[in-house]
Order: structure tokens, then sequence, then C-alpha cells
């Protein structure tokens, strides 16, 4: 899609002067040198310049698409992912790109028509010249569909990354849906009709395992739900609908199909003229319902097997169904719903309180960060856990950004364990104030999600901190005012270590107390002096190092 950049060692040389620079933020004034986007320096040349760099845009990661909200969660791992895409896979269409968004609720239409004709294609012998273009489109649309998808990466869930490479990209698809999406892409029924009509009905029969991409299209449905803020029981509800709809009309053409192929001249095909299907329809609608089946004297032996299973597979539906209605009134039940009803109250609170509507949207925009749209309580379901696992989850989520602080390198496993079990969650949101430079401190963070900016005492910012970056850890070992204010430029995810609790976990190490306030001390005067060079104009910080001494 996009072409390599013939000068590569121009793009290269153009990224390293470029990595002292910060990554521009929105919604935040920013005081340093600001990079521009890296498809500005690698789409630099050639024709159409400004069209190629709208058309990465379109259909690389893009921020406001669901799955980058649920897996990717932060703007730097959101652009370390479009880093990724464009120097490895330039070539490739982003699953979680905004083009791909698009062509999904465009086949989520196109699919739709598709799932409707399919049971006409089976039941109505003599088509239509209107149905004959109709279709003729759908399966023009679905053929592209095919080619799109060995051009598009997929999210893989035992790994949780992105999957861009086209080998890769090929065999999955190859081995999952690409049988089925080529078979009922081609107008097989179409063509049968034409040349050869003793084989039409089954090529119509061919198209019935289309039904295995019925999940697909619900998925489409569920993204465009989350992306319009639909209410997930409304989209539950939607889907349920379309589960049933599809069961009623494609058992009712396979009925009729097997009937009026056994028998040619049948009550199923003479009793409604110009429309035989919508008689079947009824009679298994019937059935599956058990309301009635057929008059015993006017059915054959075959039409009585159909009965016989759509009465049995009608009863097991009514279970499904009634345990749907007590989901939908027992809907306070699921995380998601709690979500929905603690906005209510939250709504309700605000209202009596007379909160601004600029309160407001801070504190909504804070729960839907914080919850992510779910409600569980974390300690109930660590409680149900044995401590061996409590540690596990502690430290998959925690050990990494610990290594990377200078005093915790070489910490004994135990003391790491204790370490990461006395962290505290914390939440901010944009322009929030996390450490104030003046004010003594008694804790350091380590940032899990989000960006924060660091200013000195004066007022003047000196850089950004990011995914998997630290401040202030030289407050666990000596009391001082702080000498930098860090500010909240993202919804920001941070653990708190605090320095009793820090204390508490090394005190049976009286060495390795010693040996980190050496580092400490080493730390502070590398500290004071690079404070003294930044407030003479001096940028010594760069972005990478995602670490700073705010004391």
């Amino acid at each position: 899609m996009l072409r390599k950049s013939a000068k590569a060692g121009k793009a290269t040389k153009s990224a390293r002067t470029t990595q002292s620079l910060v990554r521009p933020i929105p919604d935040h004034t920013c005081e340093l040198p600001l990079q521009e986007e890296i498809v500005t320096y690698t789409i630099y040349h050639s024709l159409c310049v400004l069209l190629r760099r709208r058309l990465w845009k379109w259909v690389t990661v893009s921020s406001y698409s669901p799955d980058s909200k649920k897996y990717l969660k932060s703007a730097a791992r959101i652009y370390d992912e479009e880093v990724r895409h464009l120097r490895m896979h330039p070539n490739m269409i982003h699953p979680f790109s905004s083009f791909r968004f698009c062509w999904e609720m465009f086949m989520l239409c196109t699919w739709g028509v598709q799932f409707a004709i399919i049971p006409l294609t089976i039941s109505v012998e003599q088509h239509s010249e209107v149905f004959f273009y109709v279709y003729s489109g759908i399966c023009v649309l679905c053929n592209v569909d095919v080619v799109m998808w060995f051009f598009t990466g997929y999210f893989d869930a035992r790994k949780q990354m992105v999957v861009l490479k086209p080998q890769k990209v090929a065999k999955h698809y190859i081995f999952t849906f690409f049988v089925v999406d080529f078979v009922t892409s081609q107008p097989l029924c179409l063509y049968f009709d034409f040349f050869f009509a003793e084989v039409y009905q089954f090529s119509c029969y061919v198209l019935l395992i289309k039904l295995v991409r019925l999940p697909t299209l619900l998925s489409y449905l569920q993204k465009l739900g989350e992306r319009t803020g639909f209410a997930i029981s409304h989209v539950r509800l939607i889907t349920f609908t379309i589960w049933i709809l599809v069961l009623l009309g494609w058992v009712s053409s396979i009925a009729y199909a097997l009937v009026s192929y056994f028998h040619p001249v049948s009550l199923a095909q003479t009793a409604i003229a110009g429309f035989p299907l919508l008689m079947t329809a009824f009679k298994v609608t019937r059935a599956l319902m058990v309301v009635g089946v057929t008059d015993i004297i006017n059915s054959t032996n075959l039409v009585m097997i159909v009965e016989i299973g759509c009465i049995t597979v009608g009863s097991v539906l009514q279970i499904i169904i009634l345990a749907k209605v007590m989901q939908f009134y027992q809907k306070r039940s699921s995380s998601r719903n709690k979500y929905n009803h603690l906005l209510e109250e939250i709504g309700e609170y605000m209202k009596y309180k007379e909160l601004p509507h600029r309160l407001r949207d801070k504190i909504l925009r804070y729960i839907d960060f914080k919850f992510q749209k779910h409600i569980f309580r974390e300690e109930d379901v660590l409680n149900n856990l044995s401590p061996v696992l409590k540690h596990d989850i502690l430290i998959q989520r925690c050990q990494t950004m610990i290594e990377k602080v200078d005093f915790f390198k070489d910490l004994p496993p135990s003391v790491m364990v204790r370490i990461v079990t006395k962290l505290r969650s914390e939440i901010y949101l944009p322009s929030d104030i996390i450490v104030m430079a003046g004010y003594t401190g008694n804790a350091m963070y380590f940032i899990y999600v989000g960006t924060v900016a660091v200013y000195t005492g004066g007022g003047k910012e000196i850089c950004h901190l990011d995914d998997g970056g630290h401040f202030g850890e030289i407050t666990l070992l000596i009391n001082a005012p702080r000498v930098a204010t860090v500010v909240a430029v993202k919804e920001c995810e941070l653990f708190r270590l605090s320095r009793r609790d820090f204390q508490e976990a090394i005190e049976p190490y009286p060495e390795l107390n010693k040996k980190i306030r050496r580092l400490a001390m080493s730390r502070l005067e590398s500290t004071l002096q690079m404070m003294s060079q930044e407030n003479e104009g001096v940028q010594t910080l760069k972005r990478s190092d995602r670490s700073y001494s705010v004391y």
C-alpha cells in the first residue's frame, strides 16, 4: 500500500535527529521541541506525498478504534504500534485502523443482505432480473472482502499482540475462514442455473456454510455499538434477535428444499402461489414454537421427520429464549451493566449537587478510564486466589517497571516480591498535578499507562515520561523537598510506592540499604547538576530515558 522509501538512509538520519524531541500530544500545550509524525519524515518524496500520508493515517492504527482502547490503552503504545507498522509492514492494513472499521461496517450491511438472500436462493426456482443483479453485486463485494483479509493483520489473543507479517496473516486466514468466504462469494447458483441446471440445487445448499460467519457479523455489530456508545444490553438483544431470525429463515429454506426435492408436488409448494416458502416458514415457525404441527393425514414420512426435528429444536430454543429474557431482567448482575448502573447513580448525584458541567465531564472521564466500562471488585477476585497466584499477578504487571529503576536492578527476588506487594494503584486525569516542586515527597511513582510532563520549579517543561517510566525514586531514601513538578497530560494509571513501605521491604537487608543510599546520593548530585543546566536553557534529558528524579 505504501512503498518503502528509496532513501532509507536519509529517513534513518532524520529519525535519529528527532530522538531528543517529544511526541505531540493532543490538548497539551508543549514547550519542548516537537518531533514530526513518523509518516512525515518517512513519506517525504515522490508524487502525491500529502495524499499518501493521509492514506497511511487511514490504514494505520487509530486511537479512536474501540480495539485500540481495549488492547493498547495508552497513546504511547498506539504510537509505538504505528511506528512498528510503518517500519516493518507498511503494505498491510492494521486491524485497528479507521479504514478497517469503515470496511467492517460496510461488510456488516453486505453480509446482512447476503444472509437474507441465501434462503431465497435455495427456495426460489426462478429468479428475477433484479435478484440477479443484486446477488451478483453482493458476490463481487464479498470477493473484494476475501482479498482484503489477506492484507489485513489480526490480533493474536494468546500473545496479546497484532500480527502484521504477510505470511502469518495469509496462513491464519487460509486455515480459518478462507474456504468458507471464497466458496460463498462465488455466484455458483446463478452459474449452474444457466449452464448446469441438474446441479443447481446442490450449489444452493453449499451456500449454507456461510452460517459459520454469523458470529463475525455479530462482532461487527458489537463494534458499532461500542463506537456509538450504544447500550450493551440493547446490542445483545439485537444480536439474539438476529440469531432467531436467521435460524427461522434458514431452517425454513432447508425444510422447503428437502420437501420440494423428494415431493415436487406437495402442499408446501401449492399452498401459496408465487411465494411457496411462506407456507413452509409458517409451519417451521409453528413447530419450533411448539404451537402446532401439520395435519397427520396430509403429511408424508419426510414431512413428519422434519417436523419432529423442528419440535425438538424448538423445545430447546424456548429454553434458550427464556434464559435470555431472564438475563435481560437480571442485567445488573453483569460487570458491564453494573457500570451502566453506576453511571446512572453518578448522574443523579451530580444533578442533585448541581455540579458544573466541567466537573461532571471530569468525573465521567475518571470513571470511564478506571473501570473501562466494566466493574468488578479486585479485592474479592484476589481473595479467591492463592497467595502464590496473587504474587504472580502483581509481578506480571509491575516487575518490568521496577527492574528499570537503577536502585532495584540487583535486588534479591524476595525483596522484589515484597516491594511489588506494597504498590498501590492511582489514577490521574489530564492536568492533574501528581507531585509539586517545593513540597516534601514521601513516595515514588511507576507509570503503568499514560503520559506525564515534568516541569522545573520555575514552570519550565523539561521532558515527557510515558508507559514504563518512573520518577521520584530518591524520595524513598532522602527526606527533602521535590525539585520538579509532574503533571498528567493523558489519562494515567500509576503505581505508588511510599517511603514507609519501601523501608519495611528492605529492613531485613541492612547492607542493601546502605548500597541503595550511596546510589541515591550519586543520583541526587547528577540531578542537581542537570537541573542547573536546564535553568541555563540546555536540554539534556531524552525521551528514551523514561525516568526522572524529582525527589
